[in-house]
């Protein structure tokens, strides 16, 4: 998934733009390293960029407006159509919270469709089988227990792996997919 970034001159603009307005140097170099780490929005993964945008807004102390907009910043075309209601009439409060809630309710999968993609696409395919596992554990939420994961995700080894887990002590997922990886 490419990442868009921006170029030096829109570095440069961003910076004058933020700085025009603040006394501190410091502030405007922690605004600039601020927007310089968020990258544009997941549409795949809307709640996991969510927590990513957090954690590079935090140290910042920005109120909802300023989340609000940094948000807006960072979302491509498909994404500002899809809230362009909340955009062009935002809610006088909480319009970090309401976008934050409309983007992740129209981008992410539903626990249906995440238990039918658990059920029926699963596959090794190139990927190591921790990888597998930790993305089975994701689809899966705390709708399926370890046990059950553990048989499905055994199924989708090779049998020359299954044969060196079924000899081994180990019950826990973590560990069956630790010593798949060393093994395959």
């Amino acid at each position: 998934m490419a990442m868009n970034r921006p170029n030096a001159l829109e570095f440069g603009s961003t910076y004058q733009q933020t700085c025009q307005h603040k006394p501190q140097d410091g502030a405007c170099i922690d605004t600039l390293s601020m927007q310089v780490r968020l990258c544009d929005f997941w549409p795949a993964y809307p709640r996991l960029w969510f927590k990513h945008f957090k954690a590079v807004m935090a140290p910042q102390k920005q109120g909802d407006d300023a989340r609000y907009q940094a948000a807006i910043a960072r979302l491509g075309l498909d994404a500002l159509q899809q809230v362009s209601d909340i955009i062009v009439d935002p809610p006088a409060e909480d319009k970090y919270g309401t976008l934050k809630a409309q983007l992740i309710g129209i981008y992410e999968e539903s626990d249906t469709r995440k238990l039918q993609k658990l059920m029926e696409e699963m596959e090794l395919g190139d990927q190591k089988p921790s990888q597998v596992s930790r993305k089975m554990r994701e689809l899966a939420g705390n709708k399926m227990p370890d046990t059950t994961l553990r048989i499905m995700w055994v199924k989708l080894l090779p049998p020359s792996v299954r044969a060196v887990l079924s000899v081994s002590d180990a019950t826990d997922l973590d560990k069956l997919a630790q010593l798949a990886d060393n093994v395959r």
